[in-house]
């Protein structure tokens, strides 16, 4: 397993970009939070960033590390990630296997069990992974979250304009997809009518974001992202 110092050298402009959010992060903490924030064993979180977030976004805006919250005994709780959109809140918890439940007691069970509850009753969305999942299913961590929020609703077009919001979502889905895509698997992935996802691939295509790709009858259409990254 790679130490933090070396998964930070792997990525020049990954690591610029990491050390600075956390420069931000610690400037606006205090506390516990700034504690847990200056924890040297933050490998996990880490490799979420490297590994899931900077391919899927290519930076960290909206993001907030160890994010604090009231539980239900009126004291703080810390959550990995936070991702505010649309003032919808999105909790993403990074889990090594050992840390969080291999030697857990029941106490401990149980409490992260309300801790679940307590976020959810709160209407907060949660995304959970693995180091493991991570770690050996990156692509599939990114698919994930991409779709989560274009299921939700949640991305905004700020990055490309001349996209609609709905076109916006069936874009950044198909950035995160390792081979082309027919119109089916997409709309059934992002739960819209099959019919309404062709009309967003042919306009999203026609402004040269996807390439179309026939079969030798010149029909079946399949899509993919021209870099197959964002």
């Amino acid at each position: 397993m790679k130490s933090l110092e070396e998964l930070l050298k792997a990525n020049e402009s990954f690591t610029e970009a990491y050390n600075r959010y956390m420069m931000e992060q610690i400037k606006d903490s205090s506390g516990e939070r700034k504690r847990k924030l200056l924890d040297p064993k933050r490998y996990a979180e880490a490799m979420f960033l490297y590994q899931v977030w900077w391919p899927s976004f290519g930076g960290f805006r909206r993001l907030v590390a160890e994010y604090e919250v009231r539980d239900f005994k009126d004291g703080w709780r810390y959550l990995d990630f936070v991702y505010v959109i649309n003032n919808v809140r999105i909790c993403i918890e990074v889990d090594p296997f050992g840390t969080h439940f291999r030697n857990i007691d029941r106490h401990k069970y149980d409490d992260n069990l309300w801790r679940h509850n307590d976020l959810q009753v709160d209407e907060w969305k949660i995304l959970r992974f693995s180091l493991d999942m991570i770690k050996n299913h990156p692509k599939k961590c990114q698919q994930t979250i991409m779709s989560a929020l274009a299921k939700w609703g949640l991305e905004d077009a700020a990055e490309h304009p001349d996209l609609t919001p709905a076109e916006y979502r069936v874009w950044k889905w198909f950035c995160c997809q390792d081979e082309a895509t027919s119109p089916s698997k997409a709309a059934k992935a992002l739960g819209m009518d099959r019919k309404t996802a062709a009309k967003h691939l042919k306009s999203i295509s026609s402004k040269g974001l996807l390439l179309v790709i026939a079969s030798s009858t010149g029909r079946n259409m399949k899509y993919r992202s021209y870099s197959g990254e964002k």
